[in-house]
């Protein structure tokens, strides 16, 4: 339906599914947790913000009872959250989520890993937004010379660090 331009039906169906794995599993498998990130994604096309929100903290909070505050997929939740949070003008609270996020990417995953690279650009991005240029630049820098050391000089990844730090600040 969205491909067609149907979101009030894809939304509709998205919640439904997200009703039947509910009842179904109790909100905890992963196909419930699946359908809980379809639903809040629909809603978010859908522009109904507050709702995409409520999903969104229901994600993180049961992805933590599930695997843990540190595990990735619970990361992963986060970063979904804090991107929600940056759309809706929340930039303060996304940008402690990327800053924990971060943190623990780095700790757990090293800072050579492409999920901490892609957590500090999205931290770039957060600092950027709230005024904070130095400490952006200073952190795109860094995810630049790890980009190019991580995966090379003329991976995608790397030319797009370049292309980021080019128009940062």
């Amino acid at each position: 339906y969205r491909a067609v331009g149907r979101r009030g039906e894809a939304l509709a169906l998205r919640e439904e599914v997200l009703s039947q794995h509910r009842g179904l599993s109790g909100g905890m498998s992963p196909a419930a947790i699946d359908a809980l990130n379809a639903a809040a994604d629909a809603n978010g096309q859908a522009q109904q913000q507050a709702r995409e929100l409520a999903l969104r903290l229901e994600i993180v909070e049961r992805c933590r009872e599930i695997h843990g505050a540190e595990h990735r997929i619970t990361l992963a939740a986060t970063d979904r959250l804090a991107g929600s949070y940056s759309r809706e003008g929340r930039t303060g609270e996304a940008l402690a989520m990327r800053q924990a996020t971060l943190a623990l990417r780095r700790e757990k995953l090293g800072t050579h890993h492409p999920a901490t690279l892609t957590a500090m650009g999205e931290l770039a991005s957060a600092l950027q937004s709230t005024g904070q240029r130095e400490a952006a630049l200073a952190l795109r820098e860094e995810l630049l010379t790890v980009s190019r050391t991580a995966r090379g000089p003329d991976h995608v990844a790397t030319a797009a660090a370049a292309a980021a730090l080019g128009f940062a600040c």
